[in-house]
C-alpha cells in the first residue's frame, strides 16, 4: 500500500508507517524500516509520519467499509430468502423479520445524522455573501 504523501517520508518512513498502518508493532516495524526502536518512536511522534499512518489508516477502514458493505447486501439477500421462503419455520422469520427492521431503523437514523451534521457543518463554513449583508 503507497502512502499518498510519500514525497514527504524517506523510504524507511513509508516502510514504519506502512507496517504500523498494517498492525505491526512498533518493534516489527522498526524492523521493517530498519531503524532502531528509539527512532522508531521518534518518528512516531513526527508530524508528516503521524499524518501518513493516519491516511493508510483511513485507507485501510475505507477498504474494510467496502467489504462490510457488500457483506451487509449479502446478507440482506439471505435475509430476504428466508422472508419469502415457503420453508420457513415461524421462530426463524420472526427473527428476520426483526433483524431487517432493527438494521433498517439504525441505518435511517445513521443517514439522519450524517445529514445534520453535514448541514451544521455547511453552515458553520465562511459565507461571504452572508458576511456582506450582516454590515
Amino acid at each position: 500500500m503507497d502512502i499518498d504523501i510519500s514525497n514527504k517520508l524517506s523510504a524507511p518512513q513509508r516502510r514504519y508507517a506502512e507496517a504500523l498502518a498494517g498492525g505491526s508493532t512498533l518493534p516489527e516495524a522498526a524492523a521493517v524500516a530498519g531503524i532502531s526502536e528509539r527512532t522508531g518512536r521518534r518518528w512516531r511522534n513526527d508530524p508528516r509520519v503521524r499524518q501518513a499512518l493516519g491516511e493508510a489508516i483511513d485507507d485501510r477502514m475505507g477498504q474494510a467499509a467496502a467489504m462490510a458493505a457488500v457483506a451487509a447486501c449479502q446478507a440482506l439477500a439471505r435475509l430476504q430468502e428466508l422472508l419469502l421462503g415457503p420453508a420457513t419455520e415461524a421462530p426463524i422469520l420472526v427473527a428476520a423479520c426483526r433483524c431487517v427492521l432493527d438494521r433498517a431503523t439504525e441505518l435511517h437514523e445513521m443517514y439522519q445524522l450524517t445529514e445534520r451534521v453535514q448541514r451544521l457543518e455547511e453552515a458553520l463554513q465562511p459565507n461571504p455573501e452572508r458576511e456582506g449583508q450582516a454590515k
